[in-house]
């Protein structure tokens, strides 16, 4: 493929031809190769958008096709074809506030599905048990691989603070300059870019972590104080609405064998349709020093409680001394 005589009218004339084939996945594209998505954007009219190849996705749990083309509203579910008819992909999702940055699930796995359904009984009732069992699988997986995961350390004098592997998330930072008046602050992010879409008002499977550094050596110990516990009290954790129940939270004074002393609450919000199924925010900030201090908060979207468990003390096992 990726020839300058491509024909997108030939690659519809053999989509319709004969029943679509997936392409194996042994046969890998190379990028900048031509790939078609078909779809009704808007549902203004059934489209073929030409577009390019440009590999899996850098940092996703998910193994997801960069696809530089438009996607839009109405295309979801839509094959995505190579020169030979064959599907390499099927549209899901687009970059919000980019230009032709769309995503595509491999076509290996609609052809798994595509046999599973074969022979498949058709669902009767309500589909929550079922999808409720698919997130299930789907948290164990992802909570196992975050754990085997060691922590990064993000550098300071006297605190090691837990930054994740950028395996499949992705990190910025930003800050105050050093010459800044009154309180100094750093801060680092880290979020997985993709989420398990369930309806518009609930998207789960991803997790996220910040980390906020303070200096109030300019300040004095006690406007610190004050501007140290207000950022604290501001972090927001949701209230009830029709996904999930207002968050439980625990709070407690935690004292590791090799890290400060830290003030640690823990909050869990239930699925009401989705039983045993949970968000968790962990809050730290440490209580050892009386103008510097650290936030730090891990977000995990869609656990087990026995998962949030364990992901709240490896959280907690991140913070250490420096050596």
């Amino acid at each position: 493929g990726g020839d300058a005589k491509a024909d997108p009218k030939g690659v519809v004339a053999r989509m319709t031809a004969t029943p679509l084939a997936f392409r194996k996945a042994d046969q890998p594209l190379a990028k900048g190769e031509r790939i078609y998505s078909m779809g009704n954007p808007h549902d203004v009219a059934f489209a073929v958008v030409e577009g390019t190849y440009n590999g899996l996705v850098e940092r996703s749990f998910d193994p997801l096709i960069y696809y530089s083309g438009s996607i839009n509203p109405g295309m979801s579910g839509g094959p995505v074809l190579d020169e030979d008819g064959e599907i390499v992909g099927i549209n899901v999702s687009t970059m919000i506030f980019a230009q032709q940055m769309s995503f595509l699930v491999p076509a290996q796995h609609a052809a798994a599905l595509l046999a599973r359904s074969r022979d498949a009984a058709p669902m009767k009732g309500a589909a929550w048990p079922k999808l409720r069992e698919q997130l299930m699988a789907y948290q164990e997986e992802l909570s196992r691989n975050f754990l085997a995961q060691p922590w990064r350390t993000l550098t300071h004098p006297r605190y090691r603070f837990p930054i994740p592997q950028e395996q499949y998330m992705r990190c910025w930072g930003s800050g105050t300059s050093a010459d800044a008046q009154g309180l100094q602050m750093q801060r680092t992010q880290c979020r997985m870019e993709h989420a398990l879409f369930i309806s518009e008002s609930l998207q789960t499977g991803y997790f996220g972590v910040t980390e906020e550094v303070y200096d109030g050596s300019k300040l004095g110990a006690v406007r610190f104080s004050t501007i140290y516990s207000a950022s604290f009290r501001n972090e927001r954790l949701g209230g009830p609405d029709r996904d999930r129940t207002a968050p439980y939270c625990r709070e407690d004074f935690v004292q590791q064998k090799d890290g400060p002393p830290l003030r640690a609450v823990a909050c869990l919000r239930a699925y009401r349709k989705l039983d045993g199924l949970f968000d968790l925010t962990v809050l730290v900030t440490n209580v050892d020093a009386a103008t510097e201090g650290a936030l730090g908060r891990f977000d995990a979207r869609g656990v087990s409680f026995a998962n949030a468990t364990q992901l709240t003390r490896h959280y907690l096992q991140g913070f250490a001394w420096t050596r």
